[in-house]
């Protein structure tokens, strides 16, 4: 079973996705052991249409019709770090999710970016559609045994993170 904890933020003014938290997220880069671009059952998922469209050859490997693996962030050429970047900010909805290494420490100073930590259920995980959410929670359960990973919900916020059933 994975675990969901909501990171957002109670103060009104922007934070600024690309200012402050992405700079985070580079800062993590070695503990990012792979990265996932989905593809939703209703539809969205440009950092995964952009990138098995124009870069394949980043791609590792597939993972049904919805999902592709792409290196750790370290690997990714700097114009896929840009579209992982775009599809976590603006035009994005837990659609690209950055794996953690399995000891890898949460990443705090990210997670110090946001005011505000939840521990929800996946009955009320309201990010998504019921087809989405049923996808996402299959494939992370899939994937997460002894790992975290986060997303980004649209506009960067609030932050995801995924622990699996070992890591907690």
């Amino acid at each position: 079973m994975v675990e969901i904890t909501e990171y957002s933020r109670e103060r009104a003014e922007p934070l600024g996705f690309t200012e402050s938290i992405w700079p985070q997220v580079e800062a993590h880069r070695q503990s990012i052991r792979r990265i996932f671009l989905l593809r939703y059952p209703t539809g969205g998922g440009y950092a995964h249409d952009k990138v098995v469209n124009d870069h394949p050859r980043i791609i590792i490997r597939r993972h049904g019709a919805g999902a592709v693996e792409l290196a750790a962030l370290d690997e990714v050429p700097p114009d896929v770090a840009e579209i992982l970047k775009y599809g976590c900010f603006y035009n994005g909805h837990l659609n690209v999710v950055f794996e953690l290494e399995e000891a890898a420490p949460e990443p705090r100073q990210l997670l110090s970016c946001f005011d505000t930590k939840q521990v929800i259920r996946w009955t009320h995980f309201e990010a998504l559609a019921d087809a989405d959410r049923v996808f996402l929670r299959g494939f992370l359960e899939r994937l997460l045994t002894t790992k975290s990973a986060f997303a980004f919900a649209h506009d960067g916020e609030p932050l995801y993170l995924f622990r699996g059933s070992a890591t907690r």
